[in-house]
């Protein structure tokens, strides 16, 4: 709820009943459509199930108008918000495409910025980082360590599941001297209950990170190799290298620049069709910690 409670606060929805009300409306409406989607997916029998647990997400959101017209607390409002998320969970998990369960991620500290532009930076996040496995779906269901302290203090920079979901690939940067270290990132693969770790890239003067797996076998990731700076003050001045989609072979050799932008290239994954998309920043009237446009 914790998570649900600060993507509200992040979009500046939580201040007043009106904003809020007009978010689990949006929830209420998504849960329509995705009802209607799951119910042909779904065999006959289980469609009971899933229309009650479509009722209840209705009946958050009559809650939540009868509450405002009864000049209830914004507290109040806020805790009927939550409740109506919780049951709108409940509608997604019983999804068939969620055939899973178990999940992998990483942790790190947080970022001191926002600002697309710093993925060079190698002091960006603080040292102390993992990757998990969740076993469940359910918040209250255990984790176990993939990582641990196999490469020392630093940061994961990007992480990816293979196709087969046996493997990881990620991005680590080592810290042994806490922010502000004279290391760099590289790419390392690692298999799925913890063994085999291996490094798949290596330079002295670059960071890679931000990989993922391509249906070939190969790495596509992000890196700073091109070794050109941004245009307000360059790398030397902001230690701030523009950063550009890259590719290599399963051992990290033949690397390959796919890109060669003037801005940044961050963030690849690959699509269905085999396409690989990213996102774009261009050094023309764009805010540095905006979202930007996918390629």
């Amino acid at each position: 709820g914790l998570d649900y409670a600060r993507q509200l606060v992040a979009r500046g929805e939580h201040r007043t009943a009106k904003l809020i009300l007009a978010n689990a409306e949006l929830i209420g409406r998504r849960a329509v459509g995705l009802a209607a989607y799951i119910k042909t997916e779904l065999p006959k029998e289980k469609h009971t199930a899933l229309e009650a647990k479509l009722v209840a997400v209705s009946e958050g959101v009559a809650q939540m108008k009868a509450a405002i017209e009864d000049k209830k607390s914004l507290t109040a409002i806020r805790k009927l918000w939550l409740d109506l998320r919780m049951k709108s969970r409940d509608l997604v998990l019983s999804s068939p495409d969620i055939d899973f369960q178990e999940v992998v991620y990483a942790t790190r500290a947080i970022s001191d910025s926002g600002d697309i532009t710093w993925g060079h930076t190698r002091d960006k996040y603080g040292p102390g980082s993992d990757i998990l496995i969740k076993s469940g779906l359910d918040p209250t269901e255990p984790t176990r360590s993939l990582l641990g302290d196999k490469l020392g203090l630093g940061h994961i920079r990007g992480l990816d599941l293979d196709f087969d979901a046996d493997k990881v690939v990620f991005s680590y940067l080592k810290q042994p001297k806490g922010n502000g270290s004279e290391e760099w990132a590289h790419l390392y693969e690692m298999k799925i209950d913890g063994t085999g770790l291996r490094q798949v890239t290596i330079s002295r003067n670059n960071m890679d990170i931000e990989p993922c797996y391509l249906p070939s076998g190969k790495f596509a990731f992000i890196s700073d190799r091109p070794n050109y700076g941004s245009q307000c003050a360059g790398a030397f001045p902001q230690d701030n290298k523009y950063m550009q989609l890259y590719t290599c072979d399963a051992n990290g050799e033949n690397l390959r620049s796919v890109s060669n932008n003037k801005d940044i290239d961050r963030y690849p994954r690959v699509m269905e069709n085999g396409s690989i998309i990213f996102t774009h920043w261009e050094y023309q009237e764009r805010h540095l910690n905006q979202t930007h446009s996918l390629w």
